[in-house]
C-alpha cells in the first residue's frame, strides 16, 4: 500500500508541476481555458476513483500545491524580459550549420550588449556561407525578435532562440576552444555524413541523411514537397517513432547472436546511445533514447516495466534540464505522443483485432502500432502545419513502418560501412532500391491523394476536443481491463 500511495504521489507531482508550467507559459486564453475545461470534466468522470486516493490521503493535496508553486517558481526564472538594444554584435557559434528550406542556419550565442549578454541568435545565410562551432562573428544587421516556434537545434540544452538575423553582414574574427561535447558530436556526424554520400550516392542521399542524421546538405525541394503533399511530412524527419521502429529491429536481430539476454539488452542501449549521437542530440531522440533505455534497464532486473512511471521520469528529466522544451519543441511533442500512443492506443487495437496466424502476426503488430501513433499524432500535425490530405492516416499507417524498415537498413550499412567499406557498398545496393522503390510510391500515392486546405483540426478548439474524448475512451477501456494495466 505504502508503494502505491508513493507511485500515485510522484505521478501527481509530476502531473501537476508539468502541467502548471505549460498552463502559465501558454499565451493562448482558448487553449488555457479548454484544458482546465477538460480537466475539471475529468475529474467530475473519475470522482469515484480520485476519492479513493484523496479522501484516505490528505497529503496528496499537499503535494499539488507544492508543485504547483515550483512550477510558478521556475517561470519566474525562466521567463525574464528582454529589451531590445539595436547594435552591432558579437556572437559565438555554439552549433554548427545545418539546411533549412534552401537556408543555412547556424546558432549562436551573444557575448556582448549588455542585457542580450548571453541571448541565443539564429543567423540565417545563404547556402553557400557555412560557419563551424567555435568561431567569433561580428554582425551587423537588423536583430529581429526569432520568428521560429521551437529551436531548430538541441532546445533541451540551449532552449527557446530569442532572436534572428536574416543574411546578416558578417566578419569572422576569431576562434575559441570549448564545446568540446557538440565538436565531438559534430565530428561524428560529418563521419557519418561522408559514409552515406559514399555507400548510397546522391540518389538518396537527402532521404537517407535526414532519417539518420535529422539534417541535409543537398536539399531535394521537390522530395520535401511529396511527403507535405501527402501529409507525412513528421515521417521525413527522424522521430521517436522511428527510433521505436529501429529500437525493436536492431533487439530482435540481436537475439539470433550467442551472447545471452544480458548481452542483448547491453549492445540495445549501446545501440540507442549511438543513434542519440548521430541525431546531435535532438530532444525527441532524447526522450525516446532515455525512454527505452529505462526500459531495458528495467527488463535486466527482471522487473515488470511500469511504462507510465518510464515516461513520467523521462518528462521529468527534461523539466530538470530545460522546461522551456515542455511547452516550445514540436519535436518533442511529436514524440512523446507517439509513445503515449504506443504504450496507451496499441493495446486497444490488440485486444480487439487478433491474428490466428503467427506469421502474420509482427506484420500486424507493426501496422497497429503504426494506426495507434497514426491516430494520436494526426489532429496535432494538422493543427502545427495546417494542410491536410483526406488519405494522410492510411499513408501513415503504412509508410511509418516501411521507413523504419528502411531506416533500420540504413543505419545497420553505414556501421558495417565503418568496418568493412567494400561490404557496405554490396549492400547498399540493395537498401538503395528499397529506397528507389519507396521514394517512386510516394509519388505514385500523389498523384492518388486527396487534398484539403480546410479541416475541423485546423481549429485548436477540435483539436482539444478530440483529445479528451479520445482519453475518455482509453481510461474506459483499461477501467474495464483491468486485467491490462499491470504495465501501465
Amino acid at each position: 500500500m505504502k508503494d502505491l500511495a508513493f507511485m500515485y504521489g510522484f505521478r501527481i507531482f509530476v502531473v501537476s508541476l508539468i502541467l502548471t508550467y505549460t498552463l502559465l507559459n501558454v499565451t493562448n486564453l482558448v487553449v488555457i481555458g479548454f484544458v482546465l475545461l477538460g480537466l475539471v470534466f475529468l475529474v467530475l468522470y473519475y470522482s469515484k476513483y480520485l476519492k479513493k486516493i484523496f479522501w484516505k490521503n490528505s497529503y496528496y493535496y499537499l503535494i499539488i500545491g507544492l508543485s504547483i508553486i515550483l512550477a510558478i517558481f521556475v517561470c519566474t526564472r525562466n521567463n525574464t524580459k528582454v529589451i531590445f538594444e539595436k547594435q552591432n554584435l558579437k556572437i559565438v557559434v555554439v552549433r554548427d550549420t545545418i539546411l533549412d528550406n534552401e537556408i543555412n542556419v547556424t546558432l549562436g550565442k551573444i557575448v556582448n550588449s549588455g542585457i542580450m549578454k548571453g541571448k541565443l541568435i539564429i543567423i540565417s545565410s545563404d547556402i553557400l556561407t557555412e560557419f563551424k562551432i567555435g568561431q567569433v562573428l561580428n554582425i551587423y544587421s537588423k536583430i529581429e525578435k526569432n520568428k521560429y516556434l521551437a529551436n531548430p537545434f538541441d532546445m533541451v540544452f540551449f532552449g527557446k532562440v530569442d532572436y534572428q538575423a536574416s543574411f546578416p553582414e558578417v566578419e569572422i574574427i576569431g576562434n575559441i576552444s570549448g564545446n568540446y561535447f557538440f565538436r565531438m558530436i559534430s565530428f561524428v556526424r560529418n563521419m557519418v555524413d561522408k559514409k552515406i554520400k559514399d555507400i548510397f550516392g546522391l540518389k538518396n542521399y537527402s532521404l537517407f541523411s535526414m532519417w539518420i542524421l535529422g539534417e541535409t546538405k543537398t536539399s531535394d525541394k521537390e522530395l520535401n514537397n511529396t511527403f507535405k503533399d501527402l501529409g507525412v511530412s513528421h515521417i521525413l524527419v527522424v522521430s521517436g517513432t522511428h527510433l521505436t521502429i529501429l529500437f525493436n529491429i536492431v533487439s530482435y536481430l540481436l537475439l539470433f547472436l550467442p551472447m545471452g539476454y544480458l548481452g542483448t539488452i547491453i549492445l540495445s542501449i549501446m545501440f540507442l546511445i549511438v543513434f542519440l549521437f548521430l541525431s546531435g542530440f535532438s530532444s525527441s531522440i532524447l526522450r525516446a533514447t532515455v525512454f527505452w533505455m529505462v526500459v531495458a534497464i528495467g527488463k535486466i532486473n527482471g522487473k515488470i516495466i511500469n511504462y507510465t512511471n518510464v515516461l513520467l521520469i523521462s518528462l521529468l528529466g527534461f523539466f530538470v534540464l530545460n522546461p522551456k522544451v515542455i511547452v516550445y519543441d514540436i519535436g518533442f511533442h511529436l514524440s512523446f505522443l507517439s509513445i503515449v500512443a504506443l504504450v496507451y492506443v496499441t493495446p486497444l487495437f490488440n485486444n480487439y483485432w487478433k491474428s490466428n496466424r503467427k506469421y502474420l502476426e509482427g506484420m500486424i503488430s507493426v501496422f497497429k502500432a503504426s494506426l495507434a501513433v497514426t491516430i494520436v499524432l494526426l489532429p496535432y500535425l494538422v493543427y502545427i502545419f495546417k494542410d491536410f490530405n483526406l488519405m494522410s492516416l492510411f499513408f501513415n499507417i503504412v509508410l511509418i513502418p516501411v521507413s523504419g524498415v528502411i531506416l533500420g537498413s540504413v543505419f545497420l550499412v553505414v556501421l558495417v560501412g565503418m568496418i568493412v567499406m567494400f561490404m557496405a557498398k554490396i549492400l547498399g545496393l540493395v537498401v538503395n532500391y528499397a529506397g528507389s522503390i519507396f521514394v517512386w510510391s510516394l509519388k505514385v500515392l500523389d498523384n492518388l491523394s486527396l487534398k484539403a486546405n480546410r479541416f475541423l483540426f485546423n481549429s485548436i478548439f477540435f483539436v482539444i476536443i478530440y483529445y479528451i474524448v479520445l482519453g475518455i475512451i482509453v481510461i474506459d477501456f483499461y477501467i474495464n481491463h483491468k486485467e491490462l494495466t499491470i504495465n501501465i
